[in-house]
């Protein structure tokens, strides 16, 4: 099993939350949906990945989705492998959608045994966090298509600018455990 934190804030639409939760169902996972911390997608990371007792843990955010099957397929292949993360789509407020051609993104799972010790610097990440953590992690890249990136005007990738990132990528640095 995996726990999936599934993060919402104070902007959170009430359908896509739904969505979000109904995509969930029949996967193996524990779900914890998590108040984030406003001005801080990290912060909110940090608290979620304290949840439940699994030895996987991911995340949702709460304007994404899943696809079915994509935490089973995921899960079977941590078998031999330290963190993994799915291809995703795309997914445009006017309902077009395609694939993501850059390497994972979204949706990765990872052990808990190596995100507690990250845990400080995702905090002092507020928007660098998920990438800081790709960065050190490194997941391996799988095949199958587990994860829809919902793309909007709202979305907090917006907000990490070239300053922003390298502001983040020095504070994680000096945060992270060597």
């Amino acid at each position: 099993m995996i726990d999936v934190h599934v993060l919402t804030h104070s902007g959170t639409k009430p359908e896509w939350l739904d969505q979000c939760l109904r995509s969930l169902e029949g996967e193996p996972v524990v779900v914890h949906v998590v108040e984030g911390i406003e001005g801080s997608v990290g912060a909110g990371r940090a608290k979620g990945f304290q949840l439940g007792t699994c030895e996987f843990v991911a995340y949702v955010d709460s304007d994404d989705y899943v696809v079915p099957g994509g935490y089973a397929k995921s899960l079977a292949a941590m078998v031999g492998n330290r963190c993994v993360v799915p291809r995703e789509y795309v997914e445009y407020t006017d309902g077009r959608r395609h694939k993501y051609t850059k390497s994972g993104h979204n949706g990765g799972v990872y052990r808990r045994g190596d995100i507690l010790p990250l845990l400080p610097a995702m905090q002092a990440t507020p928007y660098a966090a998920d990438r800081m953590t790709r960065m050190t992690l490194a997941p391996t890249q799988l095949d199958h298509v587990g994860y829809v990136w919902r793309v909007h005007k709202q979305g907090a990738h917006h907000l990490l600018t070239r300053e922003t990132s390298e502001q983040e990528k020095s504070a994680w640095l000096l945060t992270a455990p060597q």
